[in-house]
């Protein structure tokens, strides 16, 4: 993994939720205002990143990180599934849960 020092107040941030895992709603609350696009997977099982599934079927509280994402004026939720058997039925739960949010 990489990491790249932000010093400028210029600079926006991308971060994933999964891989902030159970604070994505903290963090995206400390660095709002920072954070421009937010990646949204879920995942089944809890640090395992190979069992994506569709949003708001695995562990990741999603909704508070939208709240969040929300309240910071992110510009964008973008949404991400590495592994599916079905891709497009897949995408399809994926956006019926961001539409019920």
């Amino acid at each position: 993994m990489s990491c790249h020092v932000i010093n400028s107040a210029n600079e926006g941030i991308l971060i994933a939720v999964m891989q902030v895992f159970l604070n994505g709603a903290e963090f995206i609350t400390r660095y709002a205002g920072r954070i421009k696009q937010v990646h949204f997977k879920d995942i089944r099982i809890a640090d395992d990143i190979k069992t994506t599934v569709p949003l708001g079927t695995g562990v990741i509280d999603l909704k508070s990180a939208y709240e969040a994402a929300k309240a910071a004026n992110v510009e964008w939720i973008i949404y991400e599934q590495d592994n599916s058997e079905d891709p497009f039925a897949d995408a399809a739960k994926s956006l019926e849960y961001l539409k019920s949010l």
